[in-house]
């Protein structure tokens, strides 16, 4: 009788196990860009904004930065009365949009993607660096993302086209990629954690600013 139990307990545990991956899969594939396998591109609608207030000026970082951010949104979120709206992003090639907030702790990323304090505004001169969630809609498959590729980043006023020069994955210390690039005047950098799942490295995608338009 123990055995027959032990037996219909590992069965269910088994059948269980099986249930959880198909769904895994099954949401994995409802979720996946799928038109980028015939180079189809969708510019996503704006997401309801977090907050009224718009970003003037970068805010000055605290303090020399040693790490890129965990990446991960789990936890408690900025209020969004204290949040700040720096933009909108967008991934025409995934067909994903998210807003843009200041600053990239946990608290901020569960409102949005996160604009690293210190670093270029949209559009402005030198490096705007942006953190996601690599479980959220925008990151999830930015690996897809490759040179020649678009990307569109607004604030208030102006929408920014920003075109893809390079694709990397580097370890969490290596923060030169949030630094100025030389020969590049206006540069976006996105980063997230890689592989998907896990904190181990990141990865980084930089585009260069080749075209702006006011926003409709």
């Amino acid at each position: 009788m123990e055995r027959k139990t032990k037996t219909t307990i590992e069965r269910g545990l088994l059948i269980s196990g099986i249930a959880i991956a198909a769904f895994g899969l099954l949401t994995e594939g409802i979720n996946y860009p799928w038109g980028t396998l015939v180079g189809k591109e969708t510019i996503a609608a704006d997401p309801a904004p977090v907050s009224e207030q718009w970003i003037e000026q970068s805010l000055p970082a605290e303090e020399d930065l040693v790490y890129l951010t965990d990446c991960d949104a789990y936890g408690t979120a900025t209020a969004p009365e204290e949040a700040l709206q720096v933009g909108v992003i967008k991934l025409p090639k995934l067909g994903t949009a998210d807003n843009v907030v200041e600053g990239t702790e946990l608290k901020d990323l569960a409102l949005g993607a996160g604009h690293l304090a210190g670093s270029a505004l949209p559009g402005a001169s030198g490096n705007c660096v942006i953190a996601g969630d690599r479980s959220d809609d925008l990151m999830r498959h930015l690996e897809l993302l490759g040179e020649g590729d678009t990307i569109l980043l607004a604030d208030q006023d102006t929408q920014y086209t920003y075109t893809v020069f390079q694709a990397v994955t580097v370890e969490p210390t290596e923060v030169w990629v949030t630094e100025p690039v030389e020969g590049r005047e206006a540069v976006l950098t996105l980063f997230t954690g890689t592989p998907s799942g896990s904190l181990k490295q990141r990865l980084v995608v930089q585009a260069e600013l080749t075209a702006s338009e006011p926003r409709s």
